[in-house]
C-alpha cells in the first residue's frame, strides 16, 4: 500500500483514539507496515544485504511521509518521524547503523 493509502484507512481511527490516549491503532499501523515489509523482503528475487535495506529504507520514508501527512492535516505530530525506523532495528538487530 502506498503512504495515502495507509493514511486514509488509519486517520480518522487514531485521532479518534488520540484523544483518548490510546495507542492501539497507531500499534496496528506499525505492524501492519511491518508485515508488509517482510513480505516485500520475503518476495523478493534477491536476498543481498542491500536489497534487504533498500526495502526497509523504502518503507521508514513511507512511515514518515504518513506522518507528515497527520502533521499536516491537524497541525500536530500524531505520529514520530523515524519511528518505524526504531521498530525495525529492535525487530531485526542486524540493521542498526545501516539505515
Amino acid at each position: 500500500m502506498k503512504a495515502k493509502e495507509y493514511y486514509e484507512k488509519y486517520k480518522r481511527p487514531i485521532i479518534n483514539d488520540f484523544a483518548n490516549k490510546k495507542t492501539e491503532l497507531v500499534q496496528a499501523l506499525v505492524a501492519e507496515l511491518y508485515n508488509e515489509t517482510i513480505a516485500k523482503i520475503e518476495d523478493s528475487k534477491s536476498h543481498a544485504d542491500s536489497a534487504v535495506i533498500g526495502i526497509c529504507k523504502q518503507q521508514c520514508q513511507k512511515f514518515d511521509r504518513i506522518a507528515e501527512l497527520f502533521e499536516r492535516d491537524y497541525g500536530r505530530r500524531i505520529l514520530k518521524k523515524g519511528g518505524f525506523n526504531t521498530t525495525l532495528m529492535k525487530r531485526i538487530p542486524e540493521l542498526e547503523g545501516r539505515l
